[in-house]
């Protein structure tokens, strides 16, 4: 007699590789962007070092605020440029819609 095939263990095995392995991903982004921020705010230090002063991670700080908003910039005007013809386009095909309504 045929018994039926039980595949709850598969799953199962499934989800529990796939949640380990999401578990490590975001564990691993975690440790890189705590390792990237401490390293450029000036925060890494060999021990016994001193810690770095407050005007030097107020600096720090405002300067990659800068650079962040000047990327964000030009993400935005770029974006515009790719834009515009295609605004430019609609107002056209808009224009005599608009002038056989009047």
């Amino acid at each position: 007699m045929n018994q039926p095939v039980d595949d709850s263990d598969d799953t199962r095995e499934h989800f529990v590789r796939a949640a380990r392995t999401s578990q490590e991903a975001i564990s691993s982004a975690i440790q890189i962007w705590g390792e990237t921020t401490q390293s450029m705010f000036g925060l890494t230090s060999a021990p016994g070092a001193a810690a770095p002063a407050l005007e030097h991670l107020l600096e720090r700080w405002f300067d990659a605020a800068e650079d962040m908003l000047r990327a964000q910039r030009e993400f935005s005007e770029g974006l515009l440029g790719l834009g515009k013809p295609a605004m430019q386009a609609v107002a056209r095909a808009a224009q005599p819609t608009s002038e056989a309504s009047n």
